[in-house]
């Protein structure tokens, strides 16, 4: 799906799919994406600060200018080792 700058703050997307969705310059400002599938997403520039991402599977996804900062959950997080671009993500 494409959700590019979709205002998503506080959402509840616990377990959803978005393999491959299209989240560039999203706001998903303390979002609950719990479980969620971001595997192939295109997050550039989309805003997690606050977003719960324990368990969520960010393999594959592209995080080019994508604010990783204070998000929670981060160390329960799958594949973050294996986004592309995190070095040019904005991350703690």
């Amino acid at each position: 799906g494409v959700l590019r700058s979709a205002k998503l703050d506080g959402a509840s997307l616990e377990n959803a799919n978005l393999s491959r969705a299209v989240l560039e310059f999203a706001s998903l400002r303390d979002a609950n994406l719990k479980g969620a599938w971001l595997n192939g997403s295109e997050l550039g520039g989309a805003d997690f600060l606050g977003a719960d991402v324990a368990g969520a599977d960010f393999d594959g996804a592209d995080v080019t200018s994508t604010r990783l900062t204070g998000m929670r959950g981060r160390d329960r997080a799958r594949n973050l080792d294996r986004v592309k671009n995190l070095d040019r993500a904005f991350s703690d």
